[in-house]
């Protein structure tokens, strides 16, 4: 089995297996399943939308692309801005969604 490197010092490499639960998403990524699943919840990349099962899968390459899109929403946040797997309180759909299409288009997807 294969893994990739993170591309953060902080995050696991990502074993190379082509199904993951959300908790493993979390744990791969520092992001809290919760967060994980506000940013399907706002309309977040075809590969990432909610899916219809009960239980959300993720592949290898959402798994990457989630890191990615962490990556850069921490890139972009000044140094005393909480990371998003601890910040309080919830973002409202519209604020959530314009930052989940402000970090795509910077990411260029």
């Amino acid at each position: 089995m294969t893994t990739t490197r993170p591309s953060t010092p902080d995050l696991p490499p990502v074993p190379g297996k082509r199904y993951f639960t959300i908790s493993e998403v979390s744990e791969l990524t520092g992001l809290t399943p919760e967060l994980l699943h506000q940013w399907e919840l706002a309309s977040a990349p075809p590969g990432l939308a909610a899916q219809a099962r009960p239980r959300r899968h993720y592949q290898h390459h959402e798994v990457l692309l989630v890191r990615r899109m962490r990556n850069a929403l921490l890139a972009s946040r000044p140094a005393t801005t909480p990371a998003p797997a601890t910040a309080n309180g919830r973002l409202g759909a519209s604020s959530l969604r314009a930052e989940l299409a402000s970090i795509l288009a910077w990411l260029d997807i």
